[in-house]
C-alpha cells in the first residue's frame, strides 16, 4: 500500500520489523516458530538463505514433506500454514485477537486434515443416473485452468476500483 502512496504503518504488529508478505509468512519470529513446530521436512524456514520473493517462497512450499503420524498423506500443508498465518495477522491487527504458536499449529493441522477428508469424500460422490451434465451453467467469467500433471495451484481473484472515490 505504501508503494501506491497510501500512508500506513508498515511495521509488523507482532515484532515491529518492516512488514512484507514474506515477513508475515516466513521471517517474523512468530511465523518462523510456527514453521519450526510443524511436523514436516523441507519447510521454507529451514532454508538458510537471504529473504526470498513470493514466487520463490511458494516454490519452496512445494517441497515440504509432512511427516507421519500426522495423517495427511500427500495432502499439502503449506496452503493452511499460509492461510492461518495471514488470518492470524489480520485478527491481531484488526480485532486485537492473538493466537499462540501452539494454537496456530493445531489449527493448521486440523484444517489440513479436514481438507484431506473432504477430498476423500468428494472422490466417492456418485452422480445420479438422470443428471444431464450438458445443461450445466457455464461461468464464462471464470478462467478455465488446464489440467497439469503433478501438484499445482490455481488462484482466481477479482477486484474492482472506482476512479471517482479512489476505492
Amino acid at each position: 500500500l505504501q508503494n501506491r502512496g497510501i500512508a500506513i504503518d508498515d511495521k509488523c504488529v507482532r515484532c515491529g520489523a518492516v512488514e512484507t508478505e514474506i515477513h508475515v509468512l516466513l521471517h517474523c519470529p512468530f511465523a518462523t516458530e510456527v514453521w519450526t513446530k510443524l511436523p514436516c521436512l523441507n519447510s521454507p524456514s529451514s532454508i538458510q538463505q537471504p529473504p526470498m520473493s513470493v514466487p520463490e517462497f511458494l516454490d519452496s512450499c512445494s517441497r515440504i514433506v509432512t511427516l507421519p503420524p500426522v495423517g495427511l498423506g500427500t495432502t499439502p500443508i503449506s496452503p493452511w500454514v499460509i492461510w492461518n498465518l495471514w488470518t492470524n495477522r489480520n485478527k491481531l491487527l484488526f480485532d486485537d485477537k492473538e493466537y499462540t504458536i501452539d494454537e496456530t499449529v493445531l489449527k493448521i493441522l486440523k484444517d489440513s486434515r479436514a481438507w484431506a477428508g473432504a477430498q476423500d469424500k468428494q472422490e466417492k460422490i456418485m452422480l445420479p443416473q438422470n443428471v444431464d451434465l450438458s445443461r450445466r451453467v457455464s461461468n464464462s467469467h471464470v478462467p478455465q485452468s488446464s489440467h497439469v500433471a503433478g501438484p499445482s495451484w490455481s488462484v482466481f481473484s477479482d477486484a474492482a476500483w472506482d476512479s471517482v472515490s479512489g476505492n
